[in-house]
């Protein structure tokens, strides 16, 4: 974002796009950021005439959502990351709206920027509303939160939203109408479904109410604060049966979520709740073991089935589903671990899995005996699971189960032996990996050759380049081509020239994924794999640009 400049390159903009940018580069200065060699108070005059220009025409009001400004009512800054950091700090102060009239002085809108662009979040409650009611801001107005009328009968207490969105006996009141129809919205429930709550009490008004009033008005209500409310109603709930309901209502659209490959909501709306089974984060909290019971819903069999294809066929956002399988792999209940296992060795990424066996690792307190005992109990493929956690762990005593994996008839089971046996480096060890080198399966393969890759096993070399010599680049996948460039170049033996070079020559446009394996192999034999590279390049304008594209001819 670039300063605009008042009087200069202002000039002919609309004031609107003036504002603000002033405001983002304002906002950015504050906070370490923004243009160079400008001062804040220059920033803040631009933004100050744009503003007084259009209130000039009519009143202006700027409302606060988490997401960022909105400006009459339609979007004025919202929803890069800096706008969402400025508006989620506004309304932590609690401020709804300000209305700009055309009476307001220069110098009075040119502080209002400031306010809006300072760092909030570092403020503790109320530091905002304090410093305006302290102040004189004539033709600014603030309202904050609290100062807007709510619903009859103690407003939008969210213990009564949740109890009425459970029930489907007759209609809510009408004055918790918006609200409900906003959370039935945001949550996809059927139509027919009312909401309902009780009992939460006056305490937890006054704590959810910014979290409430910004669903009951918002248009993009953020799916982690739909999860923070559900995680005070429960935490607040006096009644263990109701917070567990409250959880079991997260669970069903948590699934519903998934079901659309939509990870990354579901772990926000998930996540909170969650982790009230956790006694280090509210202490004392007396419906811990109701609701760690509701936990299992999680990993009921076609929960789990319904999970594992969402993962499978969704093919973007894998860090967003490996924080969920992790944080799933780690509250599995003990009676479910197994089947859950069976269930997470159908992922097809092998990322997935392990973050999982990550998370499986932390519910079993990272103690080698619940994984060994874990591994014992599973003959199948779910075995892949506590083995990928294993080999996260220095366990010696545990190297004969690994190595007896090695021969088991499931590829993702021995797939998974090889990873845990990364931290093992005896010469039994590397026997079995170097015949693993020619294992039936392509992805056992790959593991492999990363463990003699790592190791910079040269006993390996002469295996890895008999099968360059008998390889055709269209037998392979690319995974495996990779790992053999990136074996020949850790390994450095100068034997590999000819195969790579042939493997290059081979692969030509057809593979280009072969090609820039054979490049880097190439490049890491030093200067005969440069002098190859040098006169590949003269062979095709194919091949020239993939290897000027690797920096190697000029």
């Amino acid at each position: 974002m670039t300063h605009p400049g008042p009087g200069s390159e202002s000039a002919g903009r609309e004031p609107l796009d003036v504002a603000v940018e002033a405001l983002g580069d304002l906002a950015a200065g504050l906070r370490g950021g923004g243009p160079r060699g400008v001062e804040p108070e220059t920033i803040a005059t631009a933004f100050a005439e744009a503003l007084s220009e259009l209130a000039r025409q009519r009143p202006v009001t700027l409302q606060v959502r988490p997401q960022g400004l909105l400006i009459d009512g339609d979007p004025f800054w919202v929803n890069d990351l800096l706008a969402r950091r400025v508006g989620a700090g506004l309304d932590a102060q609690g401020l709804a709206e300000v209305r700009v009239q055309a009476s307001a002085e220069l110098r009075t809108v040119r502080a209002l920027a400031v306010l809006l662009a300072r760092e909030w979040s570092t403020e503790g409650a109320g530091a905002l509303r304090g410093l305006v009611e302290r102040g004189r801001t004539p033709g600014v107005d603030f309202t904050f939160h609290s100062t807007v009328p709510v619903a009859r009968g103690g407003g939008l207490e969210p213990g009564v939203l949740l109890h009425v969105l459970r029930s489907s006996a007759g209609a809510p009141p009408p004055d918790l109408q918006p609200a409900l129809d906003a959370i039935r919205e945001r949550l996809a429930l059927p139509p027919d479904v009312a909401s309902a709550i009780a009992g939460v009490g006056l305490g937890g008004r006054q704590a959810l109410q910014a979290e409430i009033r910004s669903i009951h008005l918002g248009e993009d209500v953020p799916w982690d604060l739909m999860g923070r409310v559900a995680f005070d109603v429960m935490r607040l709930d006096t009644a263990g049966l109701q917070a567990a309901d409250t959880f079991r209502l997260i669970v069903d659209h948590v699934e519903q979520l998934l079901a659309r490959g939509r990870a990354q909501d579901a772990l926000a709306l998930l996540h909170r709740p969650l982790s009230l089974v956790d006694a280090q984060v509210v202490p004392g909290w007396p419906h811990r073991e109701v609701v760690r019971a509701e936990v299992g819903a999680l990993f009921d069999p076609r929960s789990l089935e319904r999970m594992v294809s969402a993962a499978n066929a969704s093919r973007e956002g894998l860090d967003a589903w490996r924080e969920l399988l992790f944080t799933l792999g780690s509250v599995v209940p003990a009676d479910r671990l197994d089947a859950a296992c069976l269930a997470w060795s159908g992922l097809d990424r092998a990322p997935l899995r392990q973050a999982v066996a990550d998370g499986v690792l932390l519910a079993c307190g990272r103690d080698l005996e619940p994984i060994d005992r874990l591994l014992a109990r599973q003959a199948g493929p779910g075995a892949a699971i506590p083995l990928l956690a294993l080999g996260r762990l220095d366990a010696p005593m545990l190297l004969e189960r690994l190595l007896a994996r090695m021969d088991s008839e499931h590829a993702l089971v021995r797939q998974a032996a090889l990873t845990a046996l990364r931290r093992h480096r005896s010469p039994r060890t590397q026997e079995r990996v170097r015949k693993a080198l020619a294992d039936p399966s392509s992805a056992v393969r790959v593991e492999a050759l990363r463990y003699v890759s790592v190791y910079r096993d040269a006993e390996a070399a002469g295996l890895i380049m008999e099968r360059m010599r008998n390889l055709r680049p269209d037998e392979a996948e690319e995974d495996e081509l990779r790992a053999l460039g990136m074996a020949f170049a850790l390994i450095g033996r100068q034997e590999a020239v000819l195969p790579l070079t042939r493997l290059v020559q081979e692969a030509g446009e057809r593979r280009p994924g072969a090609v820039q394996a054979g490049i880097a192999g190439l490049l890491a034999l030093g200067e005969s794999g440069r002098s190859a590279l040098h006169g590949l390049s003269r062979s095709s304008p194919e091949l020239r640009r993939a290897i000027r594209a690797a920096g190697v001819v000029e």
